[in-house]
């Protein structure tokens, strides 16, 4: 019996969800399998466990920042394999190589690369999914979570290997770390909306958002998670220049309905056609 811990960062929900359902079913593989939130670790860290997962969600094709900075802080290894966990809410092979700072990282402290797995999600920004495309998302994702499974359990060490096309939008589009940090002071709330419950302040990760006299103020840390405007009760904050991509409101995952002819979107059509089934 292997242990394998899976550490994950979830701006919405989407990761952790993910990373629970892996856990399952590698538990079916003679593995014990835990999650944990990275915003709860402790530093210094001491791996104990067999095998570990890195889950994150895709920011701009890379990891978020919270990552690096997670894996930076991870002890040397001597062989312990890894792997990682990754949503987006398109399957565009610009994500590809999404992970490959961190994943080089953590290789050159030892770690075993043994396989990236992809799952598409509903969208925290941009726009809102369909029913039919979340139905789509969930059938597609269970069946995956089976097969990956499976693949994980063999613990097989894979190169470490990343397209140039993928290699290169990564590097560029990551200007958007920094970038996050200058847009996110941009944030606000409408005090006429607002229901002054303090969820947002709560749960950033970063704790990038506080109130002073009153005021909500945004500091220079955010991640671009859209936590805080995701799961606000009443839509009340202002994303700043990317408020008309905000996205409000938790899906019903589990429970959306899948129509007789489900609509696949014209956005990424092929891309989603193939995630989907395998056209």
């Amino acid at each position: 019996m292997k242990t394998c811990t899976i550490y994950y960062f979830s701006g919405t929900g989407n990761t952790k969800y993910v990373c629970e359902k892996l856990a399952e079913e590698l538990n079916k593989y003679d593995f014990v399998t835990e999650t944990v939130g990275i915003e709860k670790v402790n530093f210094p860290l001491e791996i104990k466990s067999d095998v570990v997962g890195i889950g994150y969600p895709v920011h701009g094709f890379n990891a978020p920042a919270i990552i690096d900075e997670f894996v930076d802080l991870l002890p040397n290894a001597v062989g312990t394999p890894f792997f990682s966990v990754k949503s987006s809410g398109e399957p565009l092979k610009a994500n590809d190589a999404s992970g490959m700072f961190f994943m080089k990282k953590l290789v050159s402290k030892g770690y075993k690369f043994c396989g990236e797995y992809h799952y598409v999600m509903p969208y925290n920004i941009i726009f809102r999914h369909s029913d039919d495309m979340v139905a789509l998302m969930r059938e597609r994702l269970h069946k995956k979570i089976n097969e990956d499974g499976k693949e994980i359990a063999k613990l097989e060490e894979k190169p470490l290997v990343f397209e140039f096309g993928a290699k290169t939008i990564a590097r560029i589009v990551r200007i958007e770390h920094p970038a996050m940090r200058m847009i996110g002071k941009g944030f606000a709330v409408d005090e006429s909306k607002c229901l002054h419950c303090s969820k947002c302040v709560k749960n950033c990760p970063t704790k990038n958002i506080r109130v002073e006299n009153g005021k909500f103020i945004f500091g220079s840390d955010c991640l671009g998670c859209m936590r805080c405007a995701f799961n606000c009760p009443a839509d009340a904050i202002n994303i700043g220049i990317l408020n008309k991509w905000k996205v409000n409101g938790k899906y019903d995952f589990e429970n959306a309905p899948l129509s007789e002819n489900p609509q696949v979107i014209k956005y990424c059509h092929k891309a989603y056609l193939r995630y989907f089934f395998g056209a």
